[in-house]
């Protein structure tokens, strides 16, 4: 939960995160500078991109939220896995931006990046782990653009080559392509997720540990546009729901697909009644 206060008097905007959730048991919480660097981000990348990064374009972007709270994380709070939230927070300010901004803001995306890493041993019993790889859904559609395919955002972390990941385990990766149809639907349409499957059969039994987000609430569109197609995680057909790492037999078939992003604008054409009232004063109605 967040909200937006522009106070044009003294030049600043407050980010309030009032009602965010408590601390999560699980690694996924926020400390606040790192709550305060992905806000500042989205604010500032909606208004005054070219700006650069310093005490002064900072300092009139307040930052609050309420201290132990899952976005104000305090020891002894987990915080390994912070991406998993902290990068979902752009998204409640760029609906609230494209209240007075709508053609700078973009629609939902697939949010945090997935992320992987798999360990066993070999036949002779040497052990093996990869360091961890991950992957990216879709962006979110803008005013005039699609969005980007299997792209990370609000991150710019890359993707680990699968020849990498492979020739560090025994590990094969068995589809690795864009997921069509997964994008929302708009006058701009969202970007693709990606589809992945991989296994290891080496005839041991081995370990995965990933970490998976929107697997329940797809990303939304903006201004009419369709919302995205919301992750799927399963092992040899079966849905995956924990965030805890898993065993798994040789040759089981991991299978992620991961959200599309949502749509911009309706798709339907524009209709031929007058938005223009009796009084002559045209009038626009803009939700987010």
């Amino acid at each position: 939960m967040a909200s937006v206060t522009v106070d044009p008097v003294a030049g600043e905007i407050l980010v309030d995160y009032d009602g965010s959730s408590g601390a999560s048991p699980a690694g996924i919480n926020v400390v606040k500078n790192y709550t305060h660097a992905y806000t500042t981000f989205t604010i500032r990348s909606v208004l005054n991109p070219d700006v650069p990064n310093n005490y002064g374009s900072l300092a009139p972007i307040k930052v609050d939220a309420p201290l132990g709270s899952i976005v104000n994380a305090v020891r002894p709070a987990p915080c390994t896995a912070r991406h998993v939230v902290g990068m979902f927070l752009p998204m409640p300010l760029l609906q609230a931006l494209s209240q007075f901004l709508p053609d700078s803001v973009v629609a939902e995306g697939a949010g945090a990046v997935w992320t992987c890493q798999v360990s066993g041993t070999h036949p002779d019993g040497r052990p093996f782990i990869t360091s961890m790889f991950n992957y990216a859904g879709g962006v979110g559609a803008r005013a005039a653009k699609p969005g980007l395919s299997a792209t990370a955002y609000p991150t710019g972390v890359a993707a680990v080559p699968i020849e990498v990941v492979e020739s560090s385990a025994p590990l094969v990766f068995i589809r690795k392509e864009l997921r069509h149809g997964s994008g929302g639907a708009g006058a701009q349409p969202g970007g693709l997720g990606q589809l992945i499957e991989f296994s290891v059969a080496n005839g041991r039994d081995w370990n995965l540990n990933a970490v998976t987000s929107r697997l329940s609430h797809a990303p939304a569109g903006l201004f009419g546009g369709s919302g995205g197609a919301a992750g799927s995680f399963t092992v040899d057909g079966e849905p995956v729901r924990t965030q805890k790492r898993i065993d798994l037999r040789s040759g089981a078939v991991v299978r992620m697909e991961l959200p599309g992003g949502g749509g911009y604008g309706s798709a339907e054409p524009p209709s031929e009644v007058s938005s223009v009232p009796a009084s002559g004063t045209a009038t626009r109605e803009v939700s987010a």
